[in-house]
């Protein structure tokens, strides 16, 4: 978990922005001594802990995780595609998530106040579940398609 932080604050910090404080919900996935030691004594943080099993006092991010929850589950459902496929859903949906205007911050999309970027909309092309066909080099010589189905 560590690890993954350290990467989540590099990038975060790359496009210059500063970490001052953490909020956790005290359920354990970041609570121990590795990890508690990073923040107070190498980078200094100020922690703020909830008790476990109290998602009300998280009640924004709590929120923002079912949202999300149901975006995934909606594109799952219109394009009639089975759980496996819930991880690429998953992105699709976060990516148009930060590509798009919000009530917190109007003027200007998550991505570019984040990165200082503009989007890339060239991405959007084709709709998430669009059936292609994926190109095989190294198919045998007994199959017939050079190409398969694929989602």
């Amino acid at each position: 978990q560590l690890d993954a932080f350290k990467a989540f604050e590099a990038e975060y910090e790359k496009h210059g922005h500063k970490i001052y404080e953490l909020h956790c919900d005290g359920g354990g996935e970041y609570v121990n001594h590795e990890t508690m030691n990073y923040w107070k004594l190498e980078r200094h943080y100020t922690i703020i802990m909830t008790p476990p099993h109290t998602p009300q006092d998280n009640s924004r991010a709590e929120r923002k995780i079912q949202t999300i929850d149901n975006k995934v589950n909606a594109v799952l459902q219109d394009y009639h595609l089975v759980d496996k496929y819930w991880e690429q859903a998953l992105l699709y949906v976060v990516m148009i998530e930060n590509m798009i205007l919000s009530t917190h911050r109007p003027d200007v999309v998550p991505h570019t106040a984040f990165t200082g970027l503009p989007c890339d909309y060239s991405k959007l092309r084709m709709p998430f579940g669009s059936l292609v066909y994926v190109l095989r080099h190294d198919r045998l010589k007994h199959e017939s398609r050079k190409a398969h189905p694929a989602v």
